[in-house]
């Protein structure tokens, strides 16, 4: 164990995992000790989360291991996350809020140069944008808040309109008499 006696008669424990130092100190021993195997089973139940993850690393893993093999519109993510990407790419996972993804929303709807988008089509990037998150939770890569979580989808009509055939016009025509 990584125990020491300090000069001051106080108790440390002192170790470093995965390149991080842990230290704390202790009027007693036995505090300091059962401390030290607290501390130590904490940072190994962890499961090696990395608070350095950029969104860019979140999304390739995702592409990779999620979309690609699992989803028939894997391609469509692609274009959706390289535009991801463009917004996010270097910020890390744990310093998203709601707030960077409500500013997302907000620039798809009004603020895009070439043309604005439908609020389905930006539903389906913040839906993505949540689902990477989602897996970095599940994968445990990413022990936080999902900040996708933390602003609402737009509803979507489920009604989808049909219009009559001439056809169909007749038959209630001669139903109707």
């Amino acid at each position: 164990m990584n125990l020491l006696h300090t000069p001051n008669k106080t108790w440390t424990y002192d170790f470093q995992y995965d390149g991080k130092r842990y230290r704390k100190r202790f009027r007693t021993k036995a505090s300091a000790e059962k401390a030290l195997i607290q501390k130590k089973a904490e940072v190994q139940r962890s499961y090696f989360i990395d608070e350095r993850m950029t969104f860019a690393d979140a999304s390739k893993m995702f592409f990779e291991n999620h979309a690609k093999p699992n989803k028939r519109s894997w391609k469509d993510d692609e274009i959706k996350i390289r535009f991801l990407n463009a917004q996010f790419g270097e910020k890390r996972l744990v310093n998203f809020t709601p707030i960077d993804i409500q500013n997302l929303r907000t620039f798809l709807e009004h603020k895009r140069e070439k043309k604005k988008l439908s609020s389905a089509t930006v539903d389906r990037y913040h839906a993505l944008a949540k689902a990477i998150f989602n897996k970095m939770i599940f994968w445990r890569k990413f022990n936080g808040y999902n900040p996708a979580d933390g602003v609402k989808l737009k509803r979507e009509p489920n009604a989808h309109i049909r219009f009559l055939t001439k056809e169909e016009i007749n038959v209630l025509r001669s139903e109707e008499r």
